[in-house]
């Protein structure tokens, strides 16, 4: 009980992040219900606004996490992603031209204008941050350019795992079209990449500044968690490609956290 209470006093209430890493600490208290819920198909039509709940504490944790890091400074990127994307999200569903022909259900919650549902704007938070880190603790030196490029790249590849989930399993959105992927069609993974790269872009100067001062790795954290959870629902509904993506995703992250484990050791 003692090292229990230490390690809560350490590295969450007298940790300088201690305001994100108490917002991560929910999603962490809930998240083993919720993954035995899924892998034992007891998640309910009834229950799935959950999913939502959890994007969006996610997603408020790592605006915490950045904050703590730079403070003020923080405010332009995360605005920049949580507008972007509800803009882009609002375009793409009433004009059908980003993403393709598709519309949102009520599962996720409060849609802002009846269209973008809260949780997306939360959920690109942590998709943009978490894969930037990913790409960031990359062993090798990359330009801005070709941190975008990967991040844009990471950040297709989780729509990957997401796109089976939404829409056959939790029918967060319908697709109108008959797209190649689950309903989805070519222009939506394009359309990802491109809104990928494009954040990446943004953030790309606080974020490596946000490093330097020694923010802690809870990005990787989230999006971790996030495939994991793709992972166990892919795999129980047998969408084997999806499911294998969060494999290639998770050993990744595993690999760069390694790596980051190291580098502080050695510093």
């Amino acid at each position: 009980m003692a090292s229990l209470h230490n390690l809560w006093y350490t590295r969450v209430w007298n940790h300088p992040e201690r305001v994100a890493r108490l917002i991560f600490l929910l999603y962490v208290m809930v998240f083993p219900g919720s993954l035995i819920s899924v892998a034992f198909g007891l998640v309910t039509p009834e229950t799935r606004w959950f999913g939502g709940l959890l994007l969006t504490v996610q997603g408020l944790s790592l605006l915490a996490w950045l904050w703590h890091a730079i403070g003020r400074a923080s405010v332009l990127p995360s605005l920049i992603v949580l507008i972007g994307s509800c803009l882009v999200e609002y375009f793409g569903a009433t004009t059908d031209v980003l993403f393709g022909s598709y519309d949102y259900t009520e599962v996720l919650g409060y849609r802002l204008a009846g269209i973008v549902p809260v949780a997306i704007l939360f959920a690109w938070i942590m998709a943009t941050y978490g894969s930037w880190m990913m790409v960031d603790a990359l062993p090798i030196r990359l330009s801005r350019l070709q941190r975008a490029i990967l991040t844009g790249t990471a950040i297709t590849v989780f729509d990957f795992q997401i796109e089976p989930v939404a829409v056959m399993i939790h029918e967060y959105w319908v697709w109108y079209a008959d797209g190649f992927y689950y309903g989805a069609p070519v222009q939506n993974f394009v359309a990802w990449f491109v809104v990928g790269f494009l954040f990446s872009l943004s953030i790309d100067t606080p974020l490596r500044n946000a490093s330097a001062k020694g923010a802690s790795r809870l990005p990787l954290l989230a999006i971790g968690g996030s495939c994991v959870m793709f992972l166990v629902m892919n795999g129980v509904a047998g969408h084997v490609f999806a499911a294998l993506l969060s494999c290639v995703m998770l050993g990744v992250i595993a690999w760069v956290w390694q790596l980051r484990s190291r580098d502080r050791r050695n510093a």
